[in-house]
């Protein structure tokens, strides 16, 4: 590589550690999946990587490197391996992955039913998600009876199955119990690159256990009533986890009676948390709050809002710097405590000045959809909370995440 030529500038990845000692490893995840794989790479790699701007110059990075390096030689010959290896996996904002994702695009918008990402170990997701009801001291789903039609809505976790466990056979078996009708709006969190508040998809939703259907008609109406196109981000739908995984576990649960969804994939709201503006005041999302009221008031008991959310990200996983400590886990478990007790009283407004009270400094990336909820459920009172936590051993971690059922008020206790 000439020292004068530019480096070229790296896609958005997620960076994942591997391990914390001298010959540490990370993992780079694309969120787009352009690649079939992901490839390792090493921590003078990373460092490497920063300044992947499309503006830095090799030579600039050489001296940067000599500065960290006790005087040592960046290796350009090495440079160019990793630049090749990058652009081989369309890691890399150039043609190549330019064409490579608009041929995922196209591939995608042909399709009419969302394929899973499980493979054939329908077996093993059938295992992990009934461990899940066994560590909640409950039976299969198979086993769990209908008690009645007064869940409104429902918060439920979208970590993985296994740090979950529990809390996801806590939800479902509640569902399971207090939902007799047959649709689910799901509303989950964008973790993809996104340009609009909200994107919808007419596509049916594929899961290990069969398919689950999505009411087209509903998410026709919410399109139509919305001042953008609902359907621009729609590839967001082929790599979101927050409804892929909640459809899964709907079918898990409910198998051949499970109800249909709408599914909604809800863009950030941390450019009003930053700007301290409430999002129910700005026509787009009114707009869609009005919608899926109108929805929600017309079909009634047909109508379950889940929210597929997770709480608090801590730790240098999430971006912060130190390892989290058990002090600092336990104060961040009790803000969640109250973030659950507004959520339980329906006090949208009250749940959103809180997030921005923090400046949402522990990344709660389910601020948007239990807004939106919360907007659109009314007369609610929250049942059965339990707050749950994962946290890696070494303190690199921790996600707290939650399990609450919001009942109509009118609704005779048990």
């Amino acid at each position: 590589m000439n020292p004068n030529d530019v480096l070229p500038i790296l896609r958005p990845v997620e960076v994942i550690p591997l391990g914390e000692d001298e010959n540490e490893s990370f993992l780079l995840r694309d969120p787009q999946r352009l690649a079939d794989h992901m490839i390792t790479i090493s921590r003078p790699v990373l460092f490497c990587l920063q300044y992947f701007d499309g503006q830095t110059q090799a030579a600039t990075l050489a001296d940067l490197w000599r500065q960290i390096s006790e005087g040592h030689e960046l290796p350009m010959d090495q440079l160019e391996q990793v630049i090749a290896e990058l652009d081989r996996v369309y890691l890399l904002d150039n043609p190549n992955s330019q064409a490579r994702e608009a041929a995922v695009r196209a591939e995608f918008q042909a399709l009419a039913v969302r394929p899973h990402r499980f493979g054939d170990a329908v077996e093993e997701v059938a295992a992990v998600l009934n461990r899940g009801y066994e560590a909640a001291g409950l039976p299969a789903p198979a086993a769990i009876a209908n008690e009645g039609d007064d869940l409104a809505g429902l918060v439920a976790p979208h970590i993985d199955y296994l740090r979950g466990s529990a809390a996801w056979g806590k939800a479902y078996a509640l569902a399971k119990r207090r939902f007799a009708g047959d649709v689910v709006v799901v509303l989950g969190t964008n973790h993809q690159s996104h340009g609009h508040p909200l994107a919808l998809t007419r596509k049916h939703y594929d899961t290990p256990f069969g398919e689950v259907r999505t009411a087209i008609d509903l998410v026709d109406e919410l399109a139509a009533a919305l001042p953008f196109d609902a359907f621009a981000d729609e590839f967001c739908h082929r790599d979101e986890h927050s409804i892929e995984l909640a459809a899964v576990a709907l079918k898990h649960a409910f198998g051949d009676r499970c109800p249909a969804i709408v599914p909604v994939i809800c863009g950030s709201l941390d450019g009003f948390v930053q700007q301290k503006l409430h999002p129910a005041n700005v026509e787009f999302v009114s707009a869609f709050h009005q919608a899926l009221r109108r929805i929600i008031d017309r079909e009634g008991k047909r109508v379950l809002v889940l929210t597929s959310v997770d709480f608090a990200h801590l730790g240098p996983q999430f971006g912060a710097a130190e390892p989290i400590e058990d002090a600092a886990l336990e104060t961040s478990l009790a803000r969640d405590r109250r973030l659950l007790e507004l959520i339980g009283q329906g006090r949208a407004e009250e749940l959103f000045n809180a997030i921005i009270a923090e400046e949402n400094e522990r990344n709660v990336c389910g601020v948007a959809p239990l807004y939106h909820a919360l907007q659109c459920l009314s007369e609610i009172e929250g049942r059965e909370p339990s707050l749950h936590c994962w946290k890696a051993e070494d303190g690199s971690g921790a996600v707290s995440f939650a399990v609450l059922g919001l009942i109509r008020k009118e609704a005779t206790p048990r």
